[in-house]
């Protein structure tokens, strides 16, 4: 078995540990993330920098979003796989397109924060991670993956949540890597925001993966201005809801936030160096 498969395998079967640490030998890498052009869902791909890149994906987008054509134009054609898929919660925008991403990609752990989801989706998700025989983890606040020098940290939804798998408990994530930090929030509302922000005293984040596609329920003056980011992702595809809204965008940009879109940029890539961060469009 491989010393991948095996840490990662390892982390697995302790459920109540409060972080996991990973450890390869290869050529070292940079710090990259994706924000994938899935329509309207989210899905993003985090390489972290190491003796060799680790990827993680969190969320799939829709069904027949695209998600592994998305991903093949920016993972190498050989050799291809996923450290770590994460679930934020089981809407279909969001986990929809796991099963092409299983079908298409060995994964090594997938992570989900242990609610049940209420879709037909989701219970296929459920069914094809048994009958492929990848490993589950549930997350929730206080859990790290520690690898290298990043840390994503898990920031929501609480140990003690209850009920069904969706916006409202959407795991929250913060990734540390070389001092650069990146706030992945799923698609939780501005009252959960704020809990976050309240909790942990977050405040000048480099990258926001934008909440519930730039609905008028999130990106709170209050929040934003506790975080400050210096760059906004909106995911964001043709849609009847309105996204991003007006609001939304007027917040983003009142904090002097720089905003890219997938609906308007297609992927965007975000690498970094030492000193600062390159932001591409890839169409």
């Amino acid at each position: 078995m491989p010393s991948k498969l095996f840490l990662l395998l390892t982390a697995a079967l302790l459920l109540d540990a409060s972080f996991w640490y990973i450890a390869f030998f290869s050529p070292p890498s940079e710090l990259s993330l994706y924000f994938l052009s899935v329509g309207q869902g989210d899905s993003e791909l985090i390489e972290l920098p190491g003796p060799r890149p680790v990827r993680f994906l969190i969320d799939s987008g829709p069904p027949g979003g695209g998600v592994t054509s998305a991903l093949s134009s920016v993972m190498p054609l050989l050799g291809a796989h996923l450290d770590i898929a994460i679930a934020s919660h089981a809407d279909l925008d969001h986990s929809g397109g796991f099963l092409d991403v299983f079908s298409r990609y060995p994964i090594s752990v997938f992570a989900a924060s242990g609610l049940p989801g209420a879709t037909a989706a989701w219970q296929k998700v459920q069914t094809s991670l048994t009958e492929r025989q990848i490993p589950s983890v549930s997350l929730r606040a206080g859990d790290r993956i520690l690898y290298a020098s990043s840390t994503v940290s898990v920031l929501y939804p609480p140990p003690d949540a209850a009920g069904v798998n969706t916006n409202v408990n959407a795991i929250v994530l913060l990734l540390d890597s070389g001092g650069h930090r990146a706030l992945f929030t799923g698609d939780i509302d501005a009252a959960t925001e704020e809990k976050i922000t309240a909790r942990y005293g977050l405040k000048d984040i480099d990258i926001l993966k934008v909440a519930h596609h730039g609905s008028k329920y999130s990106s709170s003056p209050t929040f934003l201005s506790a975080v400050r980011p210096a760059v906004s992702v909106i995911e964001v595809g043709r849609n009847s809801y309105g996204h991003p809204t007006p609001v939304a965008l007027a917040n983003l940009a009142a904090v002097g936030s720089r905003i890219f879109r997938t609906d308007q940029n297609g992927t965007v890539k975000i690498t970094f160096t030492d000193s600062h961060a390159l932001v591409s469009s890839l169409r």
